[in-house]
C-alpha cells in the first residue's frame, strides 16, 4: 500500500512538472525548499530534547488516540540518531533532487516518502507538536496531491499570517504579557510593536499579492517579514524562521496577482467594494478551479481558527479545539496541576511532575493528562483524582479547568473536538 501511494504520488509530481509552463520550472525549487524543512527537522528536533524522550523507559505524552503510544519507543539514544541522520540526510537528498531534476518522478517520491516518516515520528509523542510543522506539513501535503497547486500557495500562506494575527486580537498579546521577558522592549514601545505585528498580520501580508501591479509593496512586505522573522529568533528559536523563509520563497516564483482572484471588473474597485457579496459571487463564478480551491483550502484554515472559541469561551486556557486548530503563543499561562491518589485507608496529594515544554503546551490539559494515564498504569492506585488550575498572567485569579474524579477507573478518551468531559469551567 505504501508503495502504491509513493507511486500514485510520484505520477501527481511529475504530471505538475510536465504540466508547468517554461516560466513556472522553478517550482521544483520550491519544492526543494520544502523538503530542506524536513532535512532540518531533526536538527530541531535534537535540540528541543527528542533524542531523549523518544526513548523506552522515559515518560511519554501520547496524542489523543494513541495512548500506548510508549509501547512505540526506541530501544537507545543511538537508534534515535539513525533514525534522525537518515531524516536528515533523505531530505535533503530529496532537495537536492527537486532543485536539480525536479520532472524526475522519483524526486516527487523521494519528498512523499521524507514526508511520511516526519509524520510518523510526530505520531509518536505529543512535544513534537508545533505551529510551524502543522503549516510545513499542509503545504507540503497539497504540494504533492494538488497538480497545479500555486493560486492555493498565494492565498493559504499569507492566511498563516492573516490568522496569526487574529489569534493575536486579545488582551494578553497587545499588553505585551503574552511574551513577558522574551523581548528587549518595554512599555509604550513594546505594546506599539506588538499591534504593529497585528497590523502586518491582517493588511500588510496581502501585499505578498501586490509584486506585479506594485513591487515596492510586495518587496517592503517580504523585508518587514525578513527582519520580523530574524529579530524572534531569540524567543522562537532558529526552526520557525527557517520554515517561514522556506515557505515565502514560494512568492519568489509566483506570479499571482491579485486580479486572478476577482473577477476582472472588480479587482480594481476599492477594498470595501470589492469585498462585498456580490462582488464575491461574481469572483467566484468567473474562477477556475484552481483559484476555486484556493478560496476553499485558505477559507477552511482560517475558518478553524474559529473552532476553539465555539467550543469554550476559556479556550486559551483549556486547549479545547486547538488541537486541530494554530498552536499559537498569542497568550502565556500558568497554571497549577494536583493528583489525589487513595491506596486503601492511606491518601497522598501529589503534584504533578513539572516538564520543560514549549511555552504553547507546557499548561495544555493533555499534558497533564498523560501524567495522570502514566500514573494509573505504574502505581495502580484504588482511586485517583487529579486537577488542573490555569489562569493567563494578566489575571489574578486561577480558574479549575479541569476536575477528574476516580480517572483510573474512568478515563475516559481525551477528544480532538468538544468540551472536556471532566468539567471544571
Amino acid at each position: 500500500m505504501s508503495l502504491l501511494i509513493l507511486f500514485e504520488t510520484a505520477k501527481l509530481g511529475d504530471e505538475r512538472m510536465n504540466s508547468m509552463s517554461r516560466g513556472e520550472s522553478s517550482w521544483g525549487k520550491f519544492g526543494a525548499m520544502l523538503a530542506l524543512i524536513i532535512a532540518v527537522t531533526p536538527l530541531w528536533w535534537l535540540h528541543t530534547g527528542a533524542r531523549e524522550f523518544l526513548v523506552s523507559g522515559v515518560p511519554e505524552l501520547c496524542w489523543p488516540g494513541f495512548e500506548n503510544c510508549g509501547a512505540w519507543r526506541f530501544a537507545s539514544q543511538s537508534r534515535v540518531d539513525l533514525v534522525f541522520i537518515a531524516l536528515g540526510v533523505g531530505g535533503l537528498c530529496s532537495a537536492l533532487a527537486l532543485w536539480f531534476k525536479p520532472q524526475h518522478r522519483m524526486a516527487s517520491a523521494s519528498l512523499a516518502l521524507m514526508f511520511a516518516v516526519k509524520l510518523l515520528l510526530s505520531a509518536l509523542d505529543y512535544r513534537l507538536r508545533g505551529n510551524h510543522h502543522q503549516m510545513a506539513n499542509l503545504v507540503t501535503l497539497i504540494f504533492l496531491l494538488v497538480p497545479r497547486p500555486a493560486a492555493t500557495f498565494a492565498l493559504l500562506i499569507p492566511s498563516f499570517y492573516f490568522a496569526a494575527g487574529l489569534l493575536k486580537l486579545n488582551a494578553e498579546w497587545l499588553s505585551g504579557a503574552a511574551l513577558a521577558d522574551r523581548l528587549p522592549l518595554r512599555g509604550w514601545l513594546l505594546e506599539l510593536s506588538l499591534i504593529g505585528i497585528v497590523l502586518m498580520e491582517l493588511i500588510g501580508i496581502w501585499w505578498l499579492l501586490d509584486r506585479q501591479r506594485s513591487p515596492w509593496r510586495f518587496w517592503s512586505i517580504l523585508g518587514i517579514l525578513f527582519v520580523f522573522h530574524l529579530v524572534s529568533i531569540e524567543s522562537v528559536g532558529f526552526f520557525y524562521p527557517i520554515v517561514m523563509a522556506a515557505l515565502l520563497s514560494c512568492f519568489l516564483w509566483t506570479k499571482l496577482d491579485w486580479p486572478i482572484f476577482w473577477a476582472s471588473s472588480s479587482h480594481a474597485q476599492p477594498v470595501l467594494k470589492r469585498f462585498s457579496l456580490l462582488n464575491l459571487a461574481k469572483s467566484w463564478r468567473a474562477s477556475g478551479g484552481e483559484v476555486k480551491l484556493a478560496w476553499i483550502v485558505s477559507g477552511v484554515f482560517v475558518g478553524v481558527q474559529f473552532l476553539p472559541a465555539l467550543i469554550s469561551a476559556r479556550n486559551d486556557l483549556s486547549g479545547e479545539g486547538r488541537l486541530i486548530a494554530s498552536s499559537m503563543v498569542h497568550n502565556r499561562t500558568e497554571c497549577r496541576g494536583f493528583m489525589r491518589a487513595q491506596w486503601g485507608v492511606h491518601e497522598a496529594q501529589i503534584p504533578m511532575p513539572v516538564m520543560q515544554l514549549p511555552i504553547r503546551i507546557w499548561c495544555d490539559p493533555l499534558v497533564f493528562y498523560n501524567h495522570a494515564r502514566q500514573m494509573c498504569r505504574e502505581q495502580n492506585p484504588d482511586r485517583l483524582d487529579w486537577y488542573l488550575l490555569s489562569r493567563n498572567t494578566s489575571e489574578a485569579e486561577y480558574q479549575l479547568i479541569v476536575q477528574a474524579r476516580d480517572f483510573c477507573r474512568d478515563p475516559r478518551r481525551y477528544p480532538w473536538l468538544g468540551k472536556l468531559p471532566w468539567g471544571g469551567q
